[in-house]
């Protein structure tokens, strides 16, 4: 089986997976290991082995901005991002986590974050995490929506889900209809 860990950067995908309720929600051991999509690009056979893959669902935005499309920034078109389409043309069963913070929580964390994850797990040239890049793409979407999309394109393909409420320490789960009682687009005078 396969577990997408699916959310925005900063979403707490990685905090997620390393405590100890995270085999509960993912039906996967501790051991399990977890895959990122630019593993997947390098050998894709990573694919194909029970993990957890750790998915940026801002991943279409980025590549968008910067392809510098002009018919506007597709932060909804998960079919363009090759890995994705990798992971789901593995033969394993899927499920998904999916951590839902809205847009006051996302710039908190980008605006504390220091360091990109991946790059201690398997050594980059450049482990600093672009915070400005990442927040200035933040306000250039629209955060319950891009949730919205992502649930429907899980279930497109006949994923199932658990949302999972990123801003409680304890990883409570949460209802799909409660996303439009949230109000994921507030900014942090309107909390």
């Amino acid at each position: 089986m396969i577990c997408i860990v699916s959310g925005p950067s900063c979403s707490g995908k990685s905090t997620f997976l390393a405590r100890s309720e995270a085999s509960r929600l993912t039906r996967l051991p501790d051991s399990a290991p977890i895959v990122f999509p630019a593993q997947v690009r390098k050998t894709p056979d990573r694919a194909c082995v029970p993990c957890h893959f750790h998915y940026n669902i801002l991943r279409p935005a980025d590549a968008s901005r910067r392809n510098r499309r002009t018919e506007g920034l597709r932060y909804t078109d998960f079919a363009s991002d090759r890995a994705w389409i990798m992971f789901l043309q593995s033969p394993l069963p899927k499920t998904a986590v999916v951590m839902v913070a809205g847009r006051h929580l996302l710039r908190q964390r980008m605006s504390q974050r220091r360091f990109v994850n991946e790059c201690f797990m398997f050594g980059c040239l450049n482990p600093l995490y672009k915070r400005r890049h990442w927040l200035d793409l933040l306000e250039e979407i629209d955060v319950e929506a891009l949730y919205r999309a992502w649930l429907a394109e899980l279930e497109r393909h006949a994923i199932p889900s658990i949302l999972v409420d990123a801003a409680c320490p304890f990883h409570s789960t949460m209802d799909p209809e409660s996303l439009s009682t949230l109000n994921l687009n507030a900014d942090m005078h309107e909390v």
